[in-house]
C-alpha cells in the first residue's frame, strides 16, 4: 500500500525532475554549445 502511493507521487514528479535534469546538467557537462541550445529551443 505505501509503494503505490509513494510511485503514484513519485511518477509524475519524476518524469518532470527527470525531464529537466538532464538537459540543464547534461547540458553544461557536455559543452558549453549544448546549453546555449537549450536556453533558446525552451
Amino acid at each position: 500500500m505505501t509503494l503505490t502511493t509513494q510511485s503514484n507521487i513519485q511518477s509524475p514528479v519524476s518524469e518532470t525532475i527527470e525531464q529537466e535534469k538532464p538537459i540543464f546538467i547534461g547540458g553544461l557537462q557536455r559543452s558549453g554549445t549544448y546549453t546555449r541550445k537549450s536556453n533558446y529551443g525552451v
